[in-house]
């Protein structure tokens, strides 16, 4: 918690460096599929009784106003 506020820390910007903006006003999250779910066994895993889930989803983060986000350097 960084004021109050939720962090989420990325290798994407260099350290140091944030990334503040409207993420509520001015920003979205698309699905650009559904989430998939696969359950299945890798290797011996059924002679161990083990089974092994795998899910993803496409999202995407389109910004509608780029002046809203911007970096703080020096943190």
């Amino acid at each position: 918690m960084l004021w109050g506020l939720p962090v989420a820390q990325s290798d994407a910007i260099a350290q140091g460096t944030g990334l503040v903006g409207d993420f509520a006003n001015f920003a979205g999250l698309v699905f650009r599929s559904e989430i998939s779910i696969q359950v299945g066994y890798i290797n011996d895993d059924f002679k161990l009784g083990k089974q092994s889930i795998r899910a993803d989803v496409r999202v995407a983060l389109p910004v509608y106003r780029a002046a809203a986000f911007c970096t703080v350097t020096g943190l």
